[in-house]
């Protein structure tokens, strides 16, 4: 039972209670105290025993998974997006600033040695029926032009007497005759020619060449500004694309292959760190109990002192500190 009436002497003590707890938070050794005491319970006690695998998962879920990007963060994230590649400083900055050249060496020498994979790309690219429409259209093209407008052909008997014909005379002549030829010439053999021309390909692209190809790409990109981007990624492509992002994270997110993703990353995730400490687990992103204490201090100083000026820590703490002095178990210690 309670009594909501106080004596003078409960509500004096109640009255001290509430400017003493008001003042103790005011004082920040007293909250770092207890941020390092904190952090010395949570370093002596392991994931496993604060959160279980499946309220992971769950939180995961429900919100990375069942709740659609909102349109303000994806406005925020294309807004910063735009003024990245609008900051005054991309003009004063080269790409090699950004990538020194011991990491585009790197990089290169990564894409230069991958010729297994780079020719198994090659390889698809040339057994794609629509390469060898594109070829054989291409050289189909490229004979056709020769023969009408190379000045060899003039030297060609007769070829003299059929230019003055005209150029629609010749283009009809060539249609009829040289066109059919080489099409069904092309379509015996575009398999040979597209078998010819992957492996020529690979010849031309191997690890010496793209080494060289991909060196010499580099040596002209670094010496462009950073702010070199903003001439290809204007404020129209940032808006679509964050859009097109959008509409397909929509709909994959809710598919049965990326949520199996999420669950099974955050399962392996956690069995890789279930018996480490949420300590631990802060200092792989550098977050140490200094850090939260001394980045806190400054902000939190003032939060506190302008919740206590303005009565909002007083009007919090002397509800909850009151029910316990109108408790009749303080209110028989009082009475003493």
């Amino acid at each position: 039972m309670t009594s909501s009436k106080l004596s003078p002497k409960a509500e004096a003590l109640l009255n001290a209670h509430v400017e003493h707890t008001i003042a103790q938070l005011q004082n920040f050794d007293v909250i770092r105290a207890e941020v390092a005491a904190l952090f010395e319970q949570l370093l002596e006690t392991p994931l496993s025993t604060l959160v279980p695998l499946d309220i992971i998962q769950r939180i995961a879920k429900e919100r990375v998974l069942d709740i659609a990007p909102s349109n303000q963060l994806r406005t925020e994230i294309a807004n910063i997006v735009k003024d990245a590649l609008k900051n005054p400083e991309g003009k004063n900055t080269l790409i090699s600033d950004l990538v020194p050249d011991a990491t585009a060496e790197v990089v290169i020498n990564l894409i230069a040695n991958e010729t297994d994979k780079r020719n198994q790309l090659i390889h698809q690219i040339f057994s794609n029926p629509a390469t060898g429409e594109i070829l054989s259209t291409t050289i189909s093209h490229a004979i056709k032009d020769y023969m009408e407008n190379n000045v060899v052909t003039k030297k060609i008997p007769g070829a003299s007497s059929l230019m003055k014909l005209g150029k629609g005379v010749l283009e009809r002549a060539t249609d009829s005759n040289l066109d059919d030829a080489l099409q069904n010439y092309l379509s015996r053999n575009i398999r040979n020619i597209m078998n010819i021309s992957e492996k020529k390909t690979k010849e031309q692209l191997g690890s010496k060449q793209v080494h060289r190809i991909a060196a010499e790409v580099w040596s002209t990109i670094k010496k462009k500004p950073a702010s070199i981007a903003g001439k290809f990624v204007d404020d129209p492509t940032v808006d679509a694309a964050s859009h097109l992002i959008v509409v397909i994270w929509n709909h994959i997110r809710t598919g049965k292959y990326v949520q199996s993703i999420v669950a099974e990353g955050t399962a392996g995730w956690y069995a890789r760190n279930s018996n480490r400490s949420i300590v631990e687990l802060l200092s792989d992103v550098n977050v140490t109990p200094d850090f939260i204490v001394a980045e806190l201090e400054p902000s939190l100083k003032t939060t506190i002192k302008h919740l206590a000026d303005n009565g909002y820590l007083k009007t919090r703490i002397e509800p909850l500190l009151r029910l316990f002095y109108t408790s009749t178990e303080a209110h028989a210690i009082l009475k003493d």
